[in-house]
């Protein structure tokens, strides 16, 4: 609703308050949006931090599948690559 200027000069309490409701409805909608946006950066970090820690325990793995390939007949190898790399599912750090 546009206030027309003699409405304005007549009664500026009012728009002051219309102003005040806008400003603060606005304000509303900026907290809003900066909460998602904190949501979603957060969001993003976790699935980051999966992404990496997946790719850490592919290439461990992978190396550790490098070494049975290249030592058939021989475990002494496989299991001094399975200690190093500590891949979790197979050996727990307190068991090393």
């Amino acid at each position: 609703m546009s206030a027309t200027p003699d409405s304005t000069l007549a009664n500026p309490d009012q728009r002051i308050a219309d102003l005040e409701r806008q400003l603060a409805e606005s304000r509303a909608e900026r907290d809003e949006a900066l909460g998602e946006r904190d949501k979603a950066q957060r969001k993003l970090a976790e699935r980051t931090a999966e992404r990496d820690e997946a790719l850490e325990q592919q290439t461990a793995t992978a190396e550790v599948l490098e070494v049975i390939n290249s030592s058939p007949g021989d475990l002494g190898p496989v299991f001094d690559a399975i200690l190093e790399k500590r891949i979790p599912y197979a050996v727990p750090p307190t068991a090393c």
